[in-house]
């Protein structure tokens, strides 16, 4: 206990202490008239017209205001205690937030330092060591149950939607999971900005400033030799033809592959009337150059962000979609946002490819994910379902 609670307990003790041993004054009714105490002389009798009042000290204090005194200093000793509680509970709860905050902060701070620290990497992606290479290819081999056979149900897939860097290939590849997703870009950070000589090779990252991920090409040889689906998500179409070379020369099976590309957002003019957009002409070399280097792949068609007041997606967000379906021939799947979708859109791209469901815990973070997945399967929802969930 600090001083202050010890001289405030001393304090009230004794106040209670005091309180029981002294009892409370008398107290003279207000309805009793005042008379001057008669002395009588020793054999004689008072007179009856003149009553006396007895001298003497007051009478003792009945049991009862004794309790009251006593309930009096134990509310006193309640209030007291109990104020005390209540700032010690909030100046705790105070701390706490604090230090839990700061904790976030830290972890935080390590998670984005080990993400741009690799300082070579600002330039040139490095190859993984033969040793660290060899580590993750025999990983990858452990867990043959866990591979993807072609031509299973989309709908059956448990993909780990990151896979960029070591620690997440990592962890994807003990987990359960049957497909692994990196996010492709090209190396060299700085030479978005600067003039620095010499090709740049496609290497697994999700943000442009992240030096901590893979070559594709390594990435390549990890995810193939686990015998998974492989799922990319090109975050710049330049370097669509340079992993597609990759994935050839690794022979990996068109029916394990699914790529991801944007779709762009629907152009001004969308037709005279509502539906012209799906069937005006498109030309986008992204799909020709996938469609003819692996025809049996899954083309995966990635709407921009939701475009309506309601934060779903418009109806010419979802022409554009039916448009770039139309355009990059079958399989093709839609990839929705949970918290952009409704059934009827489910329900309009359904004639046109698989859809799927994905999202970010930072933006719809469910606490039942079974039931989510419940609910959009209802909806129709057909196609790869990759929640997530911070809780």
């Amino acid at each position: 206990m600090n001083p202050s609670r010890r001289l405030l307990v001393s304090a009230l003790t004794v106040l209670v202490f005091l309180l029981t041993v002294t009892g409370p004054a008398p107290v003279v009714a207000a309805d009793t008239p005042f008379t001057d105490d008669r002395v009588t002389t020793p054999g004689t009798a008072p007179s009856s017209s003149s009553p006396a009042t007895t001298v003497g000290k007051a009478a003792a204090p009945e049991r009862g205001d004794l309790g009251g005194w006593l309930d009096k200093g134990r509310n006193l000793w309640d209030r007291a205690t109990g104020k005390g509680r209540s700032l010690w509970d909030k100046a705790t709860g105070k701390v706490k937030g604090l230090w839990d905050k700061a904790g976030t902060l830290w972890d935080d701070a390590k998670k984005y330092a080990g993400e741009v620290l690799n300082l070579p990497g600002w330039i040139s992606q490095g190859h993984l060591s033969e040793d660290r290479l060899r580590d993750l290819v025999a990983l990858a081999k452990a867990h043959p149950e866990r591979a993807w056979p072609a031509g299973r149900d989309i709908a059956l897939a448990r993909n780990a939607h990151r896979t960029n860097t070591i620690a997440e290939m990592t962890a994807a590849l003990t987990g359960d999971y049957d497909w692994l997703e990196c996010d492709v870009r090209l190396e060299g950070p700085l030479r978005d900005h600067l003039p620095i000589p010499g090709a740049r090779r496609p290497i697994t990252a999700h943000d442009s400033f992240q030096t901590n991920g893979m070559l594709f090409e390594d990435w390549v040889t990890i995810a193939k030799a686990s015998g998974k689906g492989l799922k990319l998500d090109f975050k710049s179409s330049a370097a669509i033809d340079q992993c597609i070379a990759i994935l050839q020369k690794a022979g990996v099976d068109e029916g394990k592959l699914i790529m991801n590309i944007g779709v762009p957002d629907p152009p001004a003019d969308t037709g005279d009337k509502p539906g012209d957009l799906r069937y005006k002409p498109l030309t986008d070399g992204r799909l020709t150059a996938i469609r003819r280097a692996f025809p049996g792949c899954t083309i995966n068609l990635s709407p921009g962000a939701a475009a309506t007041p309601d934060g779903t997606y418009s109806a010419a967000q979802v022409d554009q979609m039916i448009r770039y379906a139309r355009g990059a021939g079958r399989p093709v799947m839609f990839p929705l946002r949970a918290e952009c979708v409704t059934r009827e859109i489910v329900q309009a791209l359904r004639p046109f490819g698989k859809v799927a469901i994905w999202n970010s815990p930072s933006t719809y973070d469910p606490a039942d994910v079974a039931a989510e997945i419940a609910k959009f399967r209802g909806w129709g929802v057909d196609g790869m379902i990759d929640i997530m969930s911070a809780h």
